[in-house]
């Protein structure tokens, strides 16, 4: 196989890779492939690592003393075995931390020149992800910014998301390490990006600029680096000027990220929050806003709104010390933007292409005729309408048509999506889609049969009438059903509607 270092080489593009650049998908011991960066991504900032086992650390330590000698292919044949996953953990993640310990313990009988040259061996030769990245861990503990050409090399492979992360502990110990990391940044834009703003110090104003404008635009999710940016990019202290176009828009993508803590902790970890919220609802007034501004403010909304969400009995603050009129001065600044004819004309124009639908809700705007639109014409991106217009009983059958348009569906996760809640939506609707359901009946995802049949029982409460007469078509496949079905919850409901 070919070189991964030759394959992002021959790939560079004006300094960059291109936008759908990856590298050859790869398994550790038949384990899902992943996107570029996102095994260790995850690993980073979810999982942590593991501690490896016996026989990995004797075959990691065996790598470095054949490096340390310069036997390297028998250091190459070693560091294989130790990442091939038949041992455990074959990540370079859970890998490096032992193998930089044994460097150092060893240190007086391992020749550096010729460790370091195995590591620039594994960077530049290796067809494998993780002894690449062991490469470049191994160069944390050896300065390699002494020539310029192995610089290059370190900063060619960090440019994909795959080696950023580890290219930045190399680089780490470089002259001048934060421009190069700075550098690398604005050229990576996935997993590479989140590791780069992680790593960036603000020592220049030309850094803060960019992290407020663009750090958290990193193509995974701007949640990661939104509490980064809005700190080492001194975006309080913006907030009490008046901000630029710019500005305004970073620091607004920064919030939607703070208020996204799916993956990590976002603006529960600002103090003061609400102080901050004020200050940028006080700057979005007068300006001349965009849809994603008013998604924003919405958000915001959502947000404090939230927080008065308590019971009567809980004393009158909320989280972090923020009383309830502060979050109500907040909604009110929220209102101000919202109910104006001109967010109402933004976001009629937005709905059309999809977006902004609970927004377009909480205004009250009759926008079913255009979503119904999207549906049709991009089935699958606009599959997540169907819980909206399933709600609209003047809607029901053109969704119904729209979805049998793609039966048999359950292929892929979209489809079992969009499956799954047409059959819910269609609880309320008595003898409509009665295809649909059926096929929710032939899935091979359990939650879909269960809803299936919880919608048909629902149907029997709902008209009086017995499933045979209300379906008995649908009645006589669960007769079948009764005689296949291994769930027992399934199994149970489903017995108790045949033998009505």
């Amino acid at each position: 196989m070919k070189a991964l270092y030759d394959i992002i080489s021959e790939a560079i593009v004006d300094g960059e890779l291109p936008e759908d650049f990856h590298l050859p998908e790869t398994t550790i011991d038949g384990n899902i492939s992943w996107a570029d960066g996102a095994m260790d991504g995850v690993g980073v900032y979810h999982m942590g690592t593991r501690p490896i086992g016996e026989l990995q650390l004797l075959l990691v330590g065996n790598a470095m003393d054949a490096a340390g000698a310069g036997d390297f292919e028998k250091a190459e044949h070693c560091l294989r075995e130790a990442v091939s996953g038949k041992l455990g953990d074959g990540y370079a993640l859970c890998i490096m931390d032992d193998m930089q310990r044994y460097i150092i313990k060893n240190a007086e009988k391992l020749s550096p020149q010729n460790v370091f040259q195995f590591a620039m061996h594994q960077i530049l030769t290796s067809d494998h992800k993780e002894c690449v990245k062991l490469g470049l861990a191994i160069l944390e503990l050896i300065k390699s910014d002494i020539d310029v050409k192995i610089k290059s090399h370190i900063m060619t492979v960090a440019l994909s998301d795959e080696f950023t992360l580890f290219a930045i502990y190399a680089i780490s110990k470089w002259d001048n390490a934060n421009d190069y990391i700075f550098q690398l940044a604005k050229k990576v834009h996935g997993w590479g990006r989140v590791h780069a703003v992680a790593a960036l110090k603000p020592d220049t104003e030309e850094i803060k600029d960019w992290l407020i404008k663009e750090g958290v635009h990193n193509g995974v999710m701007a949640a990661y680096s939104a509490y980064e940016c809005w700190s080492k990019g001194d975006a309080e202290a913006r907030l009490v000027k008046e901000l630029d176009s710019e500005e305004y828009a970073g620091i607004r993508d920064i919030i939607d990220g703070l208020l996204d803590e799916g993956p990590v902790a976002g603006i529960s970890r600002l103090e003061n929050q609400d102080r901050y919220m004020k200050a940028f609802l006080k700057q979005s007034q007068g300006r001349k806003l965009e849809a994603d501004d008013y998604g924003l403010i919405y958000q915001l909304r959502e947000h404090f709104d939230r927080m008065l969400d308590t019971d009567e009995d809980e004393p009158e603050e909320v989280e972090q010390n923020i009383d309830k009129q502060s979050c109500e001065e907040i909604i009110g600044l929220c209102d101000q933007l919202l109910m104006t004819e001109d967010c109402k004309k933004t976001i009629s124009e937005a709905v059309k292409g999809g977006r902004y639908v609970s927004l377009a809700q909480f205004l009250e705007l009759d926008c079913n005729h255009e979503l119904i639109k999207v549906l049709k014409d991009d089935f699958f991106h606009g599959g997540y309408l169907v819980d909206v217009l399933m709600k609209d009983s003047d809607y029901v059958d053109a969704v119904v048509d729209i979805v049998r348009e793609h039966l048999p569906m359950g292929k892929n996760h979209m489809e079992k999506y969009i499956l799954e809640h047409v059959i819910m939506g269609l609880r309320a609707y008595p003898k409509k889609g009665e295809d649909l359901i059926e096929s929710g009946l032939s899935s091979d995802v359990p939650r879909i049969r269960f809803v299936s049949v919880a919608v048909l029982d629902y149907w029997v409460k709902l008209t009086g009438e017995k499933l045979g007469d209300i379906s008995p078509q649908l009645y006589h496949r669960l007769e079948t059903m009764s005689g296949e079905e291994e769930d027992e919850k399934i199994l149970e409901k489903l017995k108790c509607l045949v033998a009505e």
